[in-house]
Protein backbone atom coordinates (compact mmCIF):
# COMPACT_ATOMS: atom_id res chain seq x y z
CA UNK A 1 0.00 0.00 0.00
CA UNK A 2 2.47 2.43 0.87
CA UNK A 3 4.68 1.52 -1.81
CA UNK A 4 1.75 1.97 -4.04
CA UNK A 5 1.49 5.62 -2.87
CA UNK A 6 5.03 6.34 -3.15
CA UNK A 7 5.12 5.51 -6.47
CA UNK A 8 2.12 7.55 -7.25
CA UNK A 9 3.54 10.32 -5.89
CA UNK A 10 6.90 10.06 -8.11
CA UNK A 11 4.81 10.01 -11.07
CA UNK A 12 2.96 13.29 -9.79
CA UNK A 13 6.08 14.72 -9.17
CA UNK A 14 7.71 13.96 -12.59
CA UNK A 15 4.25 15.45 -14.62
CA UNK A 16 3.93 18.50 -12.26
CA UNK A 17 8.01 19.21 -13.44
CA UNK A 18 7.34 18.64 -16.84
CA UNK A 19 4.34 20.20 -17.19
CA UNK A 20 6.55 23.37 -14.98
CA UNK A 21 9.10 23.49 -17.57
CA UNK A 22 6.71 23.06 -20.72
CA UNK A 23 4.75 25.97 -18.96
CA UNK A 24 8.20 28.00 -18.83
CA UNK A 25 9.04 27.50 -22.46
CA UNK A 26 6.12 28.47 -23.20
CA UNK A 27 5.87 31.77 -21.78
CA UNK A 28 9.54 32.42 -22.88
CA UNK A 29 8.76 32.21 -26.56
CA UNK A 30 5.40 34.12 -26.14
CA UNK A 31 7.59 36.79 -24.73
CA UNK A 32 9.42 37.11 -27.52
CA UNK A 33 6.68 37.05 -30.04
CA UNK A 34 4.56 39.70 -28.18
CA UNK A 35 7.65 41.72 -28.32
CA UNK A 36 8.23 41.16 -31.66
CA UNK A 37 4.58 42.00 -32.38
CA UNK A 38 4.48 45.05 -30.27
CA UNK A 39 7.60 46.00 -31.98
CA UNK A 40 6.07 46.08 -35.68
CA UNK A 41 2.83 47.55 -34.66
CA UNK A 42 4.73 50.60 -33.27
CA UNK A 43 6.74 50.82 -36.24
CA UNK A 44 3.82 50.87 -38.41
CA UNK A 45 2.39 53.27 -36.32
CA UNK A 46 5.16 55.62 -36.20
CA UNK A 47 5.46 55.26 -40.09
CA UNK A 48 1.38 56.34 -40.23
CA UNK A 49 0.75 52.61 -41.91
CA UNK A 50 -2.00 51.76 -39.50
CA UNK A 51 -4.35 50.59 -41.82
CA UNK A 52 -6.05 46.67 -41.47
CA UNK A 53 -3.67 44.73 -43.65
CA UNK A 54 -0.78 46.43 -42.02
CA UNK A 55 -1.96 45.89 -38.60
CA UNK A 56 -2.32 41.85 -39.51
CA UNK A 57 0.98 42.19 -41.58
CA UNK A 58 2.59 43.26 -38.33
CA UNK A 59 1.11 40.32 -36.74
CA UNK A 60 2.77 37.80 -38.96
CA UNK A 61 6.08 37.17 -37.55
CA UNK A 62 7.88 34.30 -40.27
CA UNK A 63 11.70 33.58 -40.49
CA UNK A 64 12.15 36.28 -42.99
CA UNK A 65 11.33 38.88 -41.20
CA UNK A 66 13.66 37.46 -38.34
CA UNK A 67 16.43 37.36 -40.96
CA UNK A 68 15.66 41.20 -42.46
CA UNK A 69 16.31 42.55 -38.63
CA UNK A 70 19.34 40.55 -38.04
CA UNK A 71 20.80 41.75 -41.22
CA UNK A 72 19.68 45.33 -40.94
CA UNK A 73 21.12 45.30 -37.17
CA UNK A 74 24.32 43.66 -38.56
CA UNK A 75 24.80 46.15 -41.32
CA UNK A 76 24.17 48.84 -38.78
CA UNK A 77 26.84 47.89 -36.65
CA UNK A 78 29.39 47.22 -39.08
CA UNK A 79 28.95 50.83 -40.91
CA UNK A 80 28.54 52.65 -37.24
CA UNK A 81 32.35 50.75 -36.25
CA UNK A 82 33.86 52.23 -39.74
CA UNK A 83 32.37 55.28 -39.25
CA UNK A 84 33.74 55.53 -35.39
CA UNK A 85 37.25 53.89 -36.26
CA UNK A 86 37.49 56.58 -39.41
CA UNK A 87 36.62 59.22 -36.82
CA UNK A 88 39.02 57.98 -33.69
CA UNK A 89 41.80 58.11 -36.57
CA UNK A 90 41.09 61.43 -37.37
CA UNK A 91 41.13 62.92 -33.90
CA UNK A 92 44.70 60.58 -33.50
CA UNK A 93 46.20 62.70 -35.85
CA UNK A 94 46.55 60.20 -38.53
CA UNK A 95 46.71 60.36 -42.40
CA UNK A 96 43.08 59.29 -43.11
CA UNK A 97 43.15 60.47 -47.05
CA UNK A 98 39.62 59.38 -48.37
CA UNK A 99 38.59 57.48 -45.51
CA UNK A 100 36.22 60.04 -44.17
CA UNK A 101 34.99 60.36 -47.98
CA UNK A 102 34.92 56.63 -47.63
CA UNK A 103 32.54 56.81 -44.69
CA UNK A 104 30.22 59.08 -45.41
CA UNK A 105 29.19 57.34 -48.62
CA UNK A 106 29.07 54.07 -46.81
CA UNK A 107 26.77 55.57 -44.32
CA UNK A 108 24.67 57.01 -47.33
CA UNK A 109 24.56 53.38 -49.07
CA UNK A 110 23.52 51.43 -45.77
CA UNK A 111 21.08 53.77 -45.33
CA UNK A 112 19.35 53.30 -48.64
CA UNK A 113 19.75 49.69 -48.66
CA UNK A 114 18.38 49.41 -45.13
CA UNK A 115 15.29 51.39 -46.32
CA UNK A 116 14.64 49.12 -49.53
CA UNK A 117 15.21 46.18 -46.71
CA UNK A 118 12.52 48.00 -44.62
CA UNK A 119 10.07 48.39 -47.55
CA UNK A 120 9.93 44.63 -48.62
CA UNK A 121 7.63 44.03 -45.57
CA UNK A 122 6.63 40.69 -44.15
CA UNK A 123 8.03 39.13 -47.64
CA UNK A 124 11.57 39.10 -46.70
CA UNK A 125 14.53 40.33 -48.19
CA UNK A 126 15.26 38.64 -51.73
CA UNK A 127 19.21 36.89 -52.00
CA UNK A 128 20.55 40.11 -54.22
CA UNK A 129 19.57 42.72 -51.64
CA UNK A 130 21.14 40.55 -48.84
CA UNK A 131 24.63 40.02 -51.30
CA UNK A 132 24.50 43.59 -51.25
CA UNK A 133 24.45 44.67 -47.90
CA UNK A 134 26.88 41.78 -47.26
CA UNK A 135 28.94 43.61 -49.44
CA UNK A 136 28.63 46.66 -47.84
CA UNK A 137 29.67 44.84 -44.39
CA UNK A 138 32.40 43.01 -45.86
CA UNK A 139 33.70 46.96 -47.05
CA UNK A 140 32.88 48.14 -43.64
CA UNK A 141 34.73 45.74 -42.03
CA UNK A 142 37.55 46.82 -44.25
CA UNK A 143 37.57 50.90 -43.89
CA UNK A 144 37.51 49.84 -40.37
CA UNK A 145 40.49 47.97 -40.60
CA UNK A 146 42.76 50.26 -42.59
CA UNK A 147 41.52 53.46 -40.31
CA UNK A 148 42.19 50.94 -37.32
CA UNK A 149 46.09 50.08 -38.80
CA UNK A 150 46.59 54.04 -39.62
CA UNK A 151 45.59 55.48 -35.87
CA UNK A 152 47.70 52.88 -34.35
CA UNK A 153 50.41 53.98 -36.60
CA UNK A 154 49.94 57.16 -35.58
CA UNK A 155 50.00 56.45 -32.13
CA UNK A 156 53.42 54.68 -32.34
CA UNK A 157 55.19 56.17 -35.96
CA UNK A 158 58.49 54.17 -34.96
CA UNK A 159 56.56 50.93 -34.01
CA UNK A 160 59.20 48.60 -36.26
CA UNK A 161 62.40 50.45 -35.48
CA UNK A 162 61.20 50.09 -31.79
CA UNK A 163 60.46 46.59 -31.96
CA UNK A 164 62.96 45.88 -33.61
CA UNK A 165 65.56 47.20 -31.70
CA UNK A 166 64.10 45.67 -28.79
CA UNK A 167 64.57 42.24 -30.56
CA UNK A 168 68.24 42.77 -30.91
CA UNK A 169 69.35 44.17 -27.50
CA UNK A 170 67.28 41.81 -25.63
CA UNK A 171 66.88 38.03 -25.65
CA UNK A 172 63.58 36.81 -27.59
CA UNK A 173 60.86 35.79 -24.99
CA UNK A 174 59.88 31.76 -24.67
CA UNK A 175 57.73 30.40 -27.90
CA UNK A 176 54.60 30.70 -25.11
CA UNK A 177 54.89 34.07 -24.74
CA UNK A 178 55.29 34.96 -28.27
CA UNK A 179 51.75 32.25 -28.82
CA UNK A 180 50.37 34.59 -26.43
CA UNK A 181 50.52 37.85 -27.66
CA UNK A 182 50.16 36.85 -31.15
CA UNK A 183 46.50 35.31 -30.33
CA UNK A 184 45.49 38.74 -28.55
CA UNK A 185 46.14 40.17 -32.35
CA UNK A 186 43.89 38.30 -33.94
Amino acid sequence: MIQHLVDGLVVFVAITAALLVVGCLSLVWLRRRVSMIRARLITRAAAGDFSFGEIIAALRVNRYTMTTAMVRRRLRVDVAGAIAAVEVAQRSGAVVGEMSDHAARLDTAARSLENVMASMGTSGVTPTVLAKAGELGIAAHRLRNAAEIAAAHAAVPDHGELVGGIETEYPHPTEAAKTRWRSLGH
